[in-house]
């Protein structure tokens, strides 16, 4: 399992507790959005609307709405930032170092056939 239940948990419970809520979106995150959908105007800065749990399509799931669209933009929450002055931000940053880190380790594992 990549990620600890119960903390995982709590921090759902403090997301879903915080929405709306603004993310950044690192430039790898924006490529890789652009590209899959080059006609969405997604900008650097958006807002979360709502926060769902997916363990095996990519933990937890930010749902945002780009500004003055009908469109519907779904990344895990490993692939945004958090202004550290957010309540949560420390708790983000815990489970984004810990899921990236059994991601690694799930990958390594798999190239060595393990």
């Amino acid at each position: 399992m990549l990620d600890m239940p119960d903390k995982t948990a709590r921090l759902m419970a403090m997301l879903e507790a915080a929405v709306p809520f603004e993310v950044e979106l690192p430039a790898s995150t924006l490529a890789r959005m652009r590209q899959r959908s080059p006609d969405m105007a997604i900008g650097g800065k958006e807002t979360v609307f709502a926060v769902t749990y997916q363990p095996s399509y990519g933990g937890i799931i930010c749902l945002i709405r780009p500004a003055n669209t009908d469109d519907l933009v779904a990344t895990s929450l490993t692939h945004v930032r958090v202004h550290p002055s957010a309540p949560f931000a420390r708790s983000v940053a815990d489970y984004q170092k810990h899921r990236t880190k059994k991601i690694r380790q799930k990958r390594a594992q798999s190239i060595a056939g393990i």
